[in-house]
């Protein structure tokens, strides 16, 4: 395959991530909520007790942003912050009830989505897709965590 058809996947990749992102945008925002929220709720039901630094990076958002979702999502009562044991600058984020809820309640909005887009296209097709992803994933994660090295060596 040529460096330009590669190219031209990624560019593919890349808009039809953002045409998914805006469906999901609205499919949230029309279910009461919204994507951030969304997608907070599921890397902290995922993972209880990330640390705000790692949700951060599990959803490739900055410090400052995040902290602004935080701050609106605790005072909804949807997460609470407790500060980690063993170091006591560092705040873990947990589910509430009323987080687990919600969550619990949008997961069939994104489960819906993905049937939608997906309903019509072989299981062969979708296997090999999500193959896919999975390598391109494991990729993304081995060279993030090479130059994570390299900043800190």
């Amino acid at each position: 395959m040529s460096d330009w058809a590669r190219e031209a996947n990624v560019r593919t990749l890349m808009r039809t991530a953002k045409q998914v992102r805006m469906c999901m945008e609205n499919a949230l925002a029309e279910a009461g909520s919204s994507y951030a929220t969304f997608i907070i709720l599921d890397a902290v039901s995922l993972e209880p007790g990330l640390s705000q630094r790692q949700i951060a990076q599990r959803i490739s958002i900055e410090g400052p942003p995040l902290t602004r979702h935080l701050d609106r999502m605790e005072g909804d009562g949807l997460v609470e912050r407790r500060r980690d044991d063993m170091d006591r600058r560092m705040q873990r984020v947990y589910l509430t009830t009323a987080g687990t809820t919600l969550y619990t309640t949008l997961c069939p909005v994104v489960a819906r989505l993905e049937h939608r887009y997906f309903e019509d296209m072989p299981p062969r097709d979708v296997a090999g897709f999500r193959n896919v992803i999975g390598q391109l994933k494991a990729k993304l994660d081995a060279d993030e965590a090479a130059a994570k090295a390299n900043d800190e060596g």
